[in-house]
């Protein structure tokens, strides 16, 4: 703020000049990119963190399917497909409720490992560096 009000007070010695415009903007724009690089790390951290409490409460709740721990390592279109087959079986859910509480989980789970399966064999055939994601999602 101090930086400004100095920058306004200098504008009559150099006589409202272009440079001295030039100044004020080149230090709005460092000061904006760098903000944005601030605000970006502290997404991810926030990201990160949620996904390991998330992961936590997928070990900690008996019966739930750890094989969607790793689930965001998967590449996009994996996270495509079961996005699609989660909506899928929600709607039938909704349609026709389910005697069998565990059908739903069973057919998600069996989605997972599908995609996970497609995944490692593409992976198979090319070079990758996430190489590791299919076997930690299939917990080996």
């Amino acid at each position: 703020m101090a930086l400004v009000l100095a920058w306004a007070m200098c504008g009559p010695y150099f006589g409202f000049s272009a440079g001295w415009q030039m100044v004020i903007n080149t230090g709005t724009t460092i000061v904006t990119f760098l903000m944005a690089f601030l605000i970006q790390a502290t997404q991810f951290r926030e990201s990160e963190a949620l996904h390991l409490k998330i992961d936590e409460l997928l070990r900690a709740v008996s019966g739930a399917r750890t094989s969607f721990v790793n689930v965001n390592e998967l590449p996009e279109e994996d996270l495509r497909a079961l996005a699609a087959e989660l909506h899928a079986i929600g709607e039938m859910e909704a349609a026709a409720p389910v005697a069998d509480s565990s059908a739903p989980v069973r057919a998600v789970a069996d989605e997972l490992e599908r995609v996970a399966n497609r995944s490692s064999r593409a992976r198979a055939k090319r070079p990758s560096a996430n190489g590791a994601s299919a076997k930690a999602l299939r917990g080996k």
